[in-house]
């Protein structure tokens, strides 16, 4: 998966989850659950993004005769259409939905089941994001700002990465793009 999209660690580990968030939704999960171990926000939020990568499998099978092609867990190349899903995915947590549905057709060729993918990409990109993992380059991180402000460089359009506290998610926080404060 380093070949994938992703050059920078932080981004390669991002890409690990989506393929592996994917591929369990499809296969189940391999593992046993411990019971001393708590669930990450990322992980409880899982159930949920399998099921809409479920719902959009069922219904592009249905309307078009195929769906998504997605190895079982632990396979190490990953499929074109895996691929395909990251870089939507990447663009989903950019907030640019033209490229989203520039990455969408191929996969769902069918207009109705295209919708239904849609919302399990962004679904997925939301969650990566809200939990601090983003595929594109890096956020800056906040106290960098005043450094920029003292410098006249005008902040509007960088991506921040908030601190965000252990008991209140970023999306809860703020903007579920860069998790800027409300």
């Amino acid at each position: 998966m380093d070949t994938i999209l992703m050059d920078a660690p932080i981004a390669e580990d991002a890409a690990r989850r989506v393929i592996g968030a994917v591929r369990h939704a499809f296969h189940g999960w391999r593992r046993c659950a411990s019971p001393r171990r708590s669930a990450t926000p990322w992980e409880s939020e899982l159930p949920g993004i399998a099921t809409l990568f479920r719902a959009a499998q069922d219904a592009m099978v249905e309307l078009q005769g195929t769906g998504l092609i997605v190895p079982c867990p632990g396979t190490v190349a990953a499929t074109k259409h895996e691929r395909r899903l990251l870089r939507a995915t990447a663009a989903a947590q950019d907030a640019d939905d033209a490229l989203v549905d520039n990455f969408l057709p191929r996969l769902a060729p069918h207009p109705c089941a295209r919708p239904v993918l849609a919302r399990a990409v962004t679904s997925l990109a939301g969650s990566l994001s809200g939990c601090g993992h983003w595929l594109s380059e890096t956020p800056f991180p906040a106290p960098t700002l005043r450094l920029l402000r003292l410098r006249g460089i005008d902040p509007a359009g960088l991506r921040v990465a908030w601190p965000a506290s252990h008991e209140v998610s970023t999306r809860q926080a703020g903007d579920s793009r860069c998790g800027a404060p409300a």
